[in-house]
C-alpha cells in the first residue's frame, strides 16, 4: 500500500469544498462504489488511453458474474470506453469483455452523438486536460446524464500543486457550479490528485 503524503496545506487548499466522506481510494473504487450504492447501468468513461480504470472495473464486475451473481442489481449493463487514439491493451480489453463493453474510437465531441439524452448514468471523463477542453466535455456531455445519475472527472488538482492540472478545477466551477461538488484526494504515489464528482437532479 502506498504511504499517503497528505500535502500540508491540505486544509487551507480544501476550505469550502465538499469532501467525499470516504478518501484515499483509487478512482476505479469510487467508481465501483457509485455503481454498486446507486445501481448505475450504462457507464461511459472519456479518454480511456491504456485502459486502468476500465480494466479495473470490468474485471470487477467480472468477478461478480463467476461466483454466479450476474443480473445482480448491484451490476452494471454496458461500459462504453471512449478514445480517440485507442491503445492495444484499450482493444484488447473491449474485445475480452465485448458482451458488457463497448469501445468507441472518436473524439469526445463525435461520440456524444452517438448517445440520447438523459440515457446514461454515469460518465466518467478523463480526456484532455486543457480549460476549454474540459470544460467543452462537461457541458456536452451533462444533458446525456440521468437524473440520479453521476459525471465524475479526474486529474482535479488543487491551489499549489500543478496550474495545468488547475484547468479542470476552473472548467469544474464554472459548468457544474462553484465548488458545487464533492472531490475526494486519490491514492497515488504523490497523494496530491483529487477526483470530482456531482450528483445530477
Amino acid at each position: 500500500m502506498w504511504e499517503i503524503k497528505r500535502n500540508p496545506k491540505f486544509d487551507e487548499i480544501t476550505k469550502g469544498y465538499k469532501l467525499f466522506p470516504i478518501p484515499y481510494l483509487a478512482r476505479w473504487d469510487i467508481l465501483m462504489l457509485l455503481i454498486r450504492q446507486y445501481k448505475l447501468k450504462q457507464i461511459v468513461e472519456v479518454g480511456v488511453y491504456r485502459g486502468d480504470t476500465a480494466k479495473r472495473i470490468l474485471r470487477d464486475h467480472h468477478s461478480f458474474f463467476e461466483k454466479g451473481t450476474l443480473g445482480s442489481p448491484l451490476l452494471f449493463e454496458h461500459y462504453h470506453m471512449i478514445d480517440r487514439y485507442p491503445s492495444k491493451q484499450c482493444l484488447e480489453l473491449a474485445k475480452e469483455y465485448s458482451n458488457i463493453s463497448t469501445f468507441i474510437c472518436s473524439n469526445s465531441m463525435d461520440a456524444v452523438k452517438k448517445f440520447q439524452d438523459k440515457s446514461l448514468d454515469l460518465v466518467f471523463i478523463d480526456a484532455c486536460h486543457g480549460y476549454k477542453e474540459a470544460k467543452e466535455d462537461l457541458e456536452i456531455w451533462l444533458p446525456k446524464i440521468k437524473k440520479g445519475g453521476w459525471i465524475v472527472g479526474h486529474d482535479f488538482y488543487l491551489a499549489g500543486v500543478d496550474p495545468w492540472h488547475e484547468d479542470v478545477k476552473r472548467a469544474a466551477n464554472e459548468v457544474l457550479g462553484y465548488r458545487d461538488y464533492y472531490i475526494f484526494p486519490e491514492v497515488e504515489p504523490w497523494g496530491r490528485s483529487c477526483t470530482f464528482m456531482k450528483r445530477i437532479m
